[in-house]
């Protein structure tokens, strides 16, 4: 999976260079900030989204929609599957990663695992943006929240998606 994303993300970077856009300077904009309220503050504005914007959806898969639009419409890939590749024989399991990011300041990709819960689809896309503008790329699960082994990136990206949920 995470070579058929890095396929994707490379044909986009390539057809975007081609027709001589721009990169997007929102990538890695925030990477020397530590200050989990600034950066989601940024990502907000970055994104067009209200402080408060969750309060106008009717529940978490529109939250979810209305978000992956803003952040797509910002230049941002979102992909999204269970399975891997056409096999549904194959589910992704979310004990193994429930979303992972590749940066890129042409073309970041976020990658959602379907099979993950409608909150924490939602948690791990707003996880993984904080990563676009930290501009690192991501493919840590931390499944059970063992504090010793998070590092300092992991626990600066959950408290910005938890902030930009309240």
């Amino acid at each position: 999976t995470i070579h058929d994303m890095e396929n994707v993300q490379e044909w986009m970077r390539n057809d975007l260079i081609a027709a001589d856009e721009a990169s997007l300077d929102f990538v890695g904009s925030q990477k020397n900030n530590r200050v989990f309220q600034e950066i989601a503050e940024k990502i907000r504005r970055d994104l067009d989204l209200e402080a408060d914007w969750f309060c106008q959806s009717s529940d978490v898969w529109d939250s979810f929609k209305k978000i992956r639009l803003q952040a797509q419409n910002l230049g941002i890939l979102i992909m999204m599957n269970g399975i891997v590749r056409n096999n549904t024989h194959r589910k992704l399991d979310i004990e193994e990663f429930r979303a992972f990011t590749l940066i890129d300041p042409y073309a970041p990709l976020i990658f959602v695992n379907t099979n993950d819960s409608p909150n924490g689809k939602l948690f791990s896309l707003m996880h993984e943006m904080a990563h676009v503008w930290l501009g690192k790329d991501n493919f840590f699960n931390d499944r059970y929240s063992m504090a010793a082994t998070v590092d300092d990136t992991e626990i600066l990206c959950n408290a910005i998606a938890a902030v930009k949920m309240l």
